[in-house]
């Protein structure tokens, strides 16, 4: 090859380099279905700025109803079914009524703006959707068929408000046009531990971050439990207000933006207990127990998904309030002896021995839940 082609396709290559650093848009070649989304399972569809829902306005079943974002009702204009068309190509099937009306772009239409409603399904294009996995490793951007998959669902204006409209915009990694399936029916411990580890570093927007009030570790792995399918209930919640407070310094600031319970078994490791262990099954044993029985804990009905807390002892020598919450994201090996990895926040750890753990806590209680 002379100087000059060598010098032309270098140049080819680094404008090829280059539009890749700085555009997001969706690679179409590239595209692989969502592994970890089931082909027609029935999901929640969580903005991941405003951690609202995509709902059918008012769960009407008509031509023409409006999707917009909505705090969790567990309503049928939450539900959305996830259908494989062929070609890498879904439709969401609103579950409102007859079911037989999808997600669709209105009109049609390629433009950025245009306004996204639900519609009888006639298999256009307007009506199917790419779901790609985003760089995070456990949220989506939903792309349309009728945009050359290049534009996405998005909530207007990065909106935390209930009814802020949701159309189709020009993908650009923002955490308004990016969403979290939640599955409807049953607990998915493989959602559940993805979500773990992939933000066991880092935090969702959709969330506060309360690292800097104390600790992070009961929202972390409230979330976790959210993502796996275990839906909102009774006091254990939280609603983002607004884009104001990601990181709260004080319950000032986290009543400003966020609203949850008081007391909340959200964010408070006592009060998670004391919600879970009335609807769960549960399992207590020391740290020492542990260390002199390696196996027993192993040899029980507790897989990853489950969640493990830490209590200290009572005043009376019983189990006393817990104060620190894990989740079971792997399996791994201690000293010769197969355990449990857990991981979890505040000090942010990912796969940590319970066999090193029990050792450092011999006389702690260690509390394990079995999620269903």
């Amino acid at each position: 090859m002379s100087l000059k082609k060598l010098s032309i396709c270098s140049f080819v290559i680094l404008a090829v380099l280059i539009s890749q650093l700085f555009c997001e848009t969706p690679n179409v070649s590239a595209y692989s279905k969502p592994s970890l989304l089931k082909d027609n399972a029935v999901y929640y569809i969580k903005n991941k700025n405003s951690g609202k829902y995509l709902d059918a306005d008012h769960s009407i079943d008509k031509n023409g109803t409006n999707v917009i974002q909505w705090h969790y009702n567990g309503g049928a204009g939450q539900k959305w079914k996830l259908v494989h068309t062929g070609d890498g190509l879904y439709k969401l099937v609103s579950q409102v009524g007859t079911k037989k009306r999808v997600l669709d772009i209105n009109k049609n239409d390629n433009k950025n703006r245009s306004n996204i409603d639900i519609w009888t399904d006639n298999n256009s294009g307007d009506r199917r959707f790419r779901i790609i996995m985003n760089k995070d490793g456990y949220s989506y951007r939903i792309v349309s068929k009728c945009s050359n998959f290049t534009k996405a669902v998005t909530v207007e204006s990065a909106s935390c408000n209930d009814k802020a409209n949701v159309f189709q915009f020009q993908y650009n990694a923002s955490n308004n046009d990016e969403w979290i399936f939640e599955p409807v029916n049953g607990y998915s411990r493989e959602l559940a531990t993805n979500y773990a580890t992939k933000n066991v570093y880092s935090s969702v927007p959709a969330y506060p971050n309360l690292r800097n009030m104390g600790g992070d570790c009961a929202n972390f792995v409230s979330q976790c439990m959210l993502a796996g399918g275990i839906h909102y209930q009774d006091n254990w919640y939280i609603q983002k207000d607004d884009n104001k407070n990601p990181s709260p310094l004080n319950v000032n600031q986290l009543d400003a933006s966020w609203r949850l319970a008081d007391p909340s078994p959200w964010i408070s490791a006592k009060q998670f207990n004391l919600f879970w262990s009335k609807k769960y099954q549960t399992e207590t044993v020391t740290g020492k127990f542990i260390t002199e029985h390696p196996d027993i804990i192993f040899n029980a009905p507790t897989y990853k998904g489950d969640i493990i807390q830490i209590a200290g002892k009572s005043f009376w020598g019983g189990v006393g309030s817990a104060k620190h919450t894990m989740i079971i994201t792997n399996y791994g090996v201690y000293k010769g002896q197969i355990n449990y990895q857990l991981s979890y926040h505040s000090a942010d750890t990912s796969d940590k021995n319970l066999l090193e753990m029990a050792e450092t806590h011999p006389n702690d209680y260690f509390i394990v839940y079995s999620i269903k």
